[in-house]
C-alpha cells in the first residue's frame, strides 16, 4: 500500500491526471477561488482597524507598554443570512491584513486564531477546538471550565491578540438562558481579562442578534456590521465586473446577449445573497469547462442552477421567462424516479451548442 504525506493527502490524485486534466483542474480551481472585493471589504477593514488600534492602547498611559497594561478588548460582529458570504469575507480580509501576518499558514505564528463552531456544539467543545489550534496536548479529557482556563493561558503563551468565532449561533442551540449567559460571560471575560485582554471578531446569522441585545455590558463593547442583500440597482455593475473577472480567470468568453438579463437572473437565483450568487457564477464556469467549451452560455448557468436545486425548467431562473416569480429557496424533494423529465439533475444536463 502506497502512503503519502498527510500534508498533501491529494497528491496521489494529481499524479493520476494527464496534462489536459491538470489544465482543467487548474482552471476550475481559479473559478472556485476567484474573489471580488466590494464595499463590504472596505467596511470590515475599517472595523478591524478599530480593533487593531485598541490592541495597542494602554490601560494606564503613565506606565510602559506591557501585557498587563493593555486596554480592555473590543469586538466586531458580522451578521448576515446563510449564503451572504460571511466566512469568505472574513478569510479574505484576514489574509490581506498586515495586522494578521501568516494567517492560514500552518506552523507559523499569527496573532489571530479563527475557529468555526460546529453544529451543534457546546461552549466546552469550542474551547477544546481552540486548544487544538494552539497545539495544546489534548490526550486527557478536559472539562468545560478547565478548557477555558487553559484557553486563557494558551492565548497568553502563544501571543494571541485576536480571536474570531464563525457561526457563533451553533454554540447556543438547546441552551437554557443560564447557559446562554455563560457564553456571554466567557466572551466578556476574554475581552476584559486584565492579564491578557483579546479582541473578538464574531459572526453568525441574524437570529444571533438577541444574544447580544440581552447583555448591556457585552453589547457596549461591540460594533456591528450587517451584510444586506444585493439589489439590481446597486450591484449590477459589481456583478458585470465579476462575470468578466471570472471568465478571464478561466480563459472563457462570455456568450451572453443583453436581452438575456443574466445579471438580474443571477441575482434572483442567488437569493440576492453575495455568497450564493458568486457560487453559481463559478459553477457555471465549471460547467462550460466540463464540456470543453471556450465560452460560457446561459445553458451553463441553467445547468449549474439545476444541479443545486433539482427543479424543472419552469422553476429555473435561467430558463423560465417568468424567472422573477420563482421561489429560489426551494429544493426538489421527490424521489429520483419521480422527478419530472424537464428536471436536469447531475448526469442529465441540457445540451448547449459546443463552441
Amino acid at each position: 500500500m502506497i502512503m503519502h504525506d498527510n500534508a498533501d493527502p491529494a497528491a496521489y490524485l494529481r499524479a493520476l491526471l494527464d496534462p489536459s486534466e491538470r489544465d482543467f483542474v487548474d482552471r476550475v480551481e481559479k473559478a472556485k477561488t476567484a474573489y471580488m472585493t466590494s464595499e463590504r471589504d472596505e467596511d470590515l477593514a475599517r472595523l478591524l482597524k478599530r480593533l487593531t488600534t485598541n490592541a495597542v492602547i494602554r490601560r494606564d498611559p503613565t506606565k510602559p507598554h506591557a501585557a498587563n497594561n493593555r486596554a480592555p478588548g473590543k469586538g466586531v460582529v458580522i451578521v448576515g443570512p446563510s449564503g451572504a458570504g460571511k466566512s469568505r469575507l472574513l478569510d479574505e480580509t484576514f489574509r490581506d491584513n498586515a495586522a494578521f501576518p501568516n494567517f492560514g499558514i500552518k506552523g507559523t505564528w499569527c496573532p489571530l486564531i479563527s475557529v468555526t463552531a460546529p453544529s451543534p456544539c457546546t461552549l466546552g467543545q469550542v474551547g477544546i477546538r481552540l486548544l487544538d489550534l494552539m497545539d495544546y496536548d489534548l490526550r486527557r479529557e478536559i472539562r468545560e471550565n478547565n478548557a477555558w482556563l487553559r484557553v486563557r493561558q494558551q492565548l497568553r503563551e502563544n501571543n494571541i491578540l485576536f480571536l474570531a468565532f464563525d457561526d457563533l449561533q451553533h454554540v447556543l442551540h438547546g441552551y437554557s438562558e443560564d447557559e446562554v449567559q455563560k457564553v456571554r460571560d466567557t466572551l466578556k471575560d476574554l475581552m476584559t481579562n486584565p492579564e491578557w485582554p483579546v479582541q473578538l471578531i464574531l459572526s453568525g446569522i441574524p437570529e444571533l442578534l438577541p444574544f447580544f441585545r440581552h447583555d448591556r455590558q457585552l453589547r457596549r463593547r461591540l460594533r456591528f456590521m450587517y451584510l444586506a442583500k444585493l439589489t439590481p440597482k446597486q450591484h449590477a455593475e459589481f456583478l458585470e465586473q465579476a462575470l468578466d473577472h471570472y471568465a478571464s480567470e478561466v480563459k472563457l468568453k462570455l456568450a451572453i446577449k443583453p436581452e438575456d438579463d443574466l445579471v438580474a437572473r443571477l441575482l434572483h437565483a442567488g437569493q440576492y445573497e453575495m455568497g450564493i450568487t458568486l457560487e453559481i457564477l463559478a459553477e457555471a464556469m465549471e460547467e462550460a469547462l466540463d464540456h470543453d467549451a471556450n465560452r460560457v452560455t446561459m445553458t451553463d448557468f441553467a445547468n449549474a442552477y439545476a444541479s443545486r436545486n433539482l427543479m424543472p425548467d419552469d422553476q429555473n431562473p435561467f430558463v423560465s421567462n417568468a424567472w422573477h416569480t420563482i421561489d429560489t429557496t426551494r429544493l426538489q424533494t421527490k424521489d429520483e424516479e419521480e422527478i419530472d423529465d424537464a428536471t436536469t439533475p447531475v448526469g442529465k444536463k441540457r445540451k448547449g451548442k459546443k463552441s
